[in-house]
């Protein structure tokens, strides 16, 4: 069963989350929106953001300069 987080608006860390999308090597336009969602649903499944975000971090990371993926 995969473990929820519910988030209240005002105890939701963006930055954080930015960072970390920021990171996973995708587009602006695609953070925003899983941005976007997390703020409206305040709702997060960790165990399935965590696997998706090594799995985009891995290939971005792999596709891009290491001096622009540090």
């Amino acid at each position: 069963m995969p473990k929820y987080i519910s988030i209240r608006p005002h105890l939701l860390n963006e930055t954080e989350i930015e960072s970390v999308i920021l990171h996973s090597g995708m587009d602006p336009h695609d953070r925003g929106l899983i941005v976007d969602f997390l703020v409206e649903n305040y709702a997060v499944d960790l165990d399935l953001l965590a696997s998706v975000f090594s799995h985009f971090e891995c290939d971005s990371l792999q596709s891009i300069p290491m001096q622009e993926a540090a």
